[in-house]
């Protein structure tokens, strides 16, 4: 009896893995088909999971209010992001790795309710600071919010992946005379080479797609990033042309499934690595 119980346990786990999967990439199948969609069929009474009709017209008044140029700004500000967070992150976990204090602990705990603390309740007083700085309406000051926000979790996950750096690489690097400098980025930072990609990967995609900072921090819509667009664009849209919003949002989501797939191998062992330590 006991073996025909182990034989059905891959098999029920591979069918609760496709449940889930389907599950949470049902919503990313249904923008894409309804932006394909005829506004017509949309509001039809019948619920269709293909188009009857393919159409393009979502996608052509989207270019033409201005989605690429929102995604362009999108672009800028999630890489700039990036770049500040992996700096920081890599030198903050290496210094919490290598320093013994009872400090490292309680930092660590603050990272974690950091996490918890909502946009809405720091966006004031970064407001505050922002504009006595004169870095309102100003992709400096937007990057800076976006980094502090992805700053704490960016840190606990390399911490993991610093872990994993041998002390006796360090140790015969510094008798040959390696500076802190070039030791991280000769020996540390290859090794941790996915903590790296996967750290970036997290950083780009919240700065990508962060709403509360850009709508606070920028007024000029010009500078808008893709989900500020998103909302100045559905706010026009007076319920009319939903298959144009889909299609937004579409092109709002493709990035980000392109940097899971194209990253994918990167991320899993990334993740991996600081698992096993």
């Amino acid at each position: 009896m006991k073996r025909p119980m182990k034989s059905a346990k891959p098999v029920l786990q591979t069918f609760l893995g496709v449940v889930v999967t389907v599950f949470y990439l049902f919503p990313v199948y249904w923008v894409i088909v309804n932006s394909l969609k005829e506004r017509s069929e949309l509001f039809s009474p019948a619920v269709t999971l293909f188009p009857q009709k393919i159409t393009f017209y979502g996608y052509a008044r989207a270019i033409e209010v201005g989605v690429l140029r929102y995604l362009v700004n999108s672009t800028v500000i999630a890489t700039a992001t990036m770049v500040m967070t992996l700096l920081l992150a890599t030198i903050g976990a290496y210094a919490m790795t290598r320093i013994k204090s009872n400090w490292v602990n309680w930092t660590l705990i603050l990272f974690l309710v950091a996490q918890m603390v909502p946009d809405v309740l720091v966006v004031t007083p970064l407001y505050l600071i922002f504009r006595s700085l004169g870095l309102l309406d100003n992709y400096l000051g937007l990057v800076i919010a976006n980094t502090s926000r992805a700053l704490p979790l960016a840190i606990i996950v390399m911490r993991t992946v610093m872990l994993t750096v041998p002390r006796s690489l360090e140790e015969a690097a510094k008798i040959d005379g390696c500076t802190i400098s070039s030791l991280l980025t000769r020996i540390v930072v290859p090794i941790a080479k996915p903590g790296l990609v996967v750290t970036g990967t997290i950083a780009f995609l919240m700065a990508f797609g962060e709403f509360v900072y850009a709508v606070s921090f920028i007024t000029r819509e010009a500078m808008y990033p893709i989900s500020a667009g998103l909302y100045v664009f559905t706010a026009s849209l007076y319920g009319q042309e939903w298959n144009s919003a889909m299609a937004y949002a579409t092109l709002l989501v493709a990035p980000v499934l392109i940097a899971f797939l194209g990253f994918q191998k990167q991320i899993v062992s990334g993740l991996t690595q600081g698992a096993l330590k």
